[in-house]
C-alpha cells in the first residue's frame, strides 16, 4: 500500500504547532551533511551524506550503505542497496541491480531480486514484472497471477484492472465481481456492501455483491456509504445525500464538510454550514465550522462574528460569545475576549486570564506558542514568537522569528536566518542547526500505491 521514496529532500518545518511529541533527537546540518544531536546539543550521530526520518526510525545513506536506526539509535538494518523501504513482518523491500526483492533484517533473501517493483499490501506484496502486476505472499509465493494492469487490496478482497476494466477478486483469486466496469470503489466485501460502480457511459451508481444494480447509475460522482448515507452529485452538479434505497435525505448544499456517527455538516455556496442528523433533520446553521484536528469531538463554530464550540451531537458546550478562538487541546481552548487572548476549559471557566495581544497557538505538552502583535486575531504571524505554559506564564519572551517547543526547557528558535537548539531556562544556545529554514526532520515521501 505504501512505498517510501527516499528523496533525500529536506522538509522545512516552519514553527510547527503539531510537531514531534517529546522528541529525543534533532537533525542538524553541518556543511551540507546531516547528523543528530540530543536535546542537550550533544552529537549522537555524526554527519553523513544523507539522513532522513520516517515515523520512529532514522535512515542514512552514506558511501553506498543504507542504515536504519530505531528511536534509541540502535541499528536495525544495514546493507548495500540502491533503495530500501519498510516491508512486512520486520522485513525490508530493497532494490539491487535495478530489481526489487525482500530481505530480513539480517539480509536473508525472502523474495528473490526479480521484480520491477514491490509494494506492501495488508497480507502480502503487490509485485510488477514486465508491466503486469500480481500478488505474492510473505514467503514469496505468487497467489494472484501477474496479469493485471493494477491491483489493490480492499481489506478482505482485491480490486484489479484487466483489459481496461475493473473487477473484484477474493483473497483466494476467485472472481467476485466480473471485469466489466470502468471504475469500482469499496472498503470491504460482505453481504451488506454497496459498491460504487461506473459504467461505460461514465455514470455512477451502486451495485451489491451479487453484481446487481441497487441504485441506478445516474450520478456523475459518488462516495461510499457511511452510517446509511452516501454523497452523490448529479448531472446538474447538484449535491445530495441519499440512503441505501436511493432516496434523497439531504440536499441543497455544495460540500460535505464533516460527519460522525451522529451529525452531518454540509456547506452551501454562501458558505453557510448546516448541521443535520441522519434523519435529514436540520439542527442548526453556522457561519463557520472548524473540525477539531486533534481527535477531540469538540468543534469550533461561529455566528455573526461570535465564536463558540459544539460537541459531536451539536450540543453547545462553549457559548458563542468570543471574538475568536483556536482549537481544544490538552483541556484548554484559546479564545479572544475584549481583544485579548486567554484560555477556558470545557466548562467555559477561565483558566488563563485574558491578557495576551496577538495570537495564541494550541497547547502541546503543556506549552503554546504566543505571537505578540498589535492586535488580537486568529491565525499566526511569524514574528515575535515566544512560549507560555498552561497556567499563563510566559516562559520564553516573544522575540524570535520562529519557535518550536520540543520538551522540558528545550526549544528550537530562529534568529535571522539561523536556527538553534535553545535552553530557555539557561538562556543558552546549545547547537546551531541549519540556516535557511527550520529543520528537525527530512522528508521521506510515503506514496500510497494501493
Amino acid at each position: 500500500m505504501k512505498k517510501i521514496l527516499f528523496l533525500l529532500k529536506l522538509t522545512l518545518l516552519l514553527c510547527s504547532f503539531t510537531g514531534l511529541a517529546q522528541p529525543k533527537y534533532v537533525i542538524f546540518n553541518e556543511d551540507g551533511s546531516l547528523g543528530l544531536v540530543d536535546l542537550q546539543g550533544k552529537i549522537v550521530l555524526a554527519p553523513v551524506g544523507h539522513l532522513g526520518k520516517y515515523n520512529d526510525f532514522f535512515i542514512t545513506f552514506n558511501q553506498g550503505i543504507r542504515t536504519i536506526y530505531n528511536q534509541n539509535l540502535k541499528v536495525v538494518f544495514r546493507g548495500k542497496y540502491d533503495n530500501v523501504t519498510f516491508g512486512l513482518q520486520g522485513n525490508y523491500i530493497v532494490k539491487k541491480n535495478q530489481k526489487y526483492g525482500v530481505v530480513t533484517a539480517n539480509n536473508q533473501i525472502v523474495i528473490p531480486f526479480k521484480y520491477d517493483e514491490i509494494y506492501n499490501l495488508a497480507n502480502g506484496y503487490k509485485v510488477r514484472l514486465n508491466g503486469k502486476k500480481g500478488v505474492v505472499n510473505n514467503k514469496g509465493k505468487l497467489i494472484i497471477p501477474l496479469k493485471y494492469k493494477d491491483i489493490s487490496q480492499q481489506n478482505n478482497c482485491y480490486k484489479a484492472t484487466l483489459d481496461g476494466k475493473e473487477g473484484i477478486l477474493s483473497l483466494e483469486n476467485k472472481v467476485l465481481i466480473p471485469f466489466m466496469y470502468r471504475e469500482l470503489e469499496l472498503d470491504s466485501f460482505n453481504s451488506e456492501t454497496l459498491i460504487i460502480a461506473k459504467n461505460e457511459e461514465d455514470k455512477v451508481g451502486f451495485i451489491n455483491t451479487k453484481n446487481e444494480w441497487v441504485i441506478s447509475p445516474i450520478y456523475t460522482l459518488a462516495s461510499p456509504f457511511q452510517n446509511g448515507l452516501a454523497f452523490v452529485r448529479d448531472e446538474q452538479k447538484k449535491s445530495m445525500l441519499i440512503n441505501t434505497k436511493g432516496e434523497v435525505v439531504i440536499k441543497g448544499f455544495d460540500v460535505l464538510e464533516y460527519y460522525n456517527s451522529n451529525i452531518i455538516v454540509v456547506r452551501d455556496y454562501r458558505w453557510n454550514y448546516s448541521v443535520y442528523n441522519y434523519k435529514g433533520e436540520l439542527l442548526d446553521v453556522y457561519n463557520s465550522f472548524y473540525e477539531n484536528h486533534y481527535g477531540e469531538q469538540v468543534h469550533q463554530v461561529s455566528k455573526q462574528g461570535k465564536y463558540g464550540f459544539i460537541d459531536g451531537n451539536n450540543k453547545v458546550i462553549i457559548p458563542l460569545e468570543y471574538e475568536g478562538a483556536n482549537e481544544l487541546r490538552e483541556g484548554l481552548i484559546p479564545v479572544i475576549k475584549n481583544d485579548k487572548w486567554g484560555c477556558v476549559n470545557l466548562k467555559n471557566e477561565v483558566v488563563i486570564p485574558f491578557q495576551f495581544i496577538g495570537s495564541l497557538g494550541v497547547f502541546e505538552n503543556g506549552v503554546a506558542v504566543y505571537n505578540k502583535g498589535p492586535e488580537s486575531k486568529m491565525g499566526y504571524s511569524w514574528s515575535q514568537c515566544g512560549l507560555i505554559n498552561n497556567i499563563g506564564e510566559v516562559i520564553v519572551e516573544p522575540k524570535y522569528n520562529r519557535i518550536e517547543y520540543l520538551a522540558g526547557n528545550i526549544a528550537i528558535i530562529t534568529i535571522g536566518n539561523d536556527e538553534y537548539l535553545y535552553d530557555f531556562v539557561k538562556d543558552k544556545k546549545l547547537k546551531r542547526l541549519t540556516p535557511d529554514g527550520l529543520i528537525n526532520s527530512v522528508e521521506i515521501s510515503v506514496k500510497d500505491n494501493n
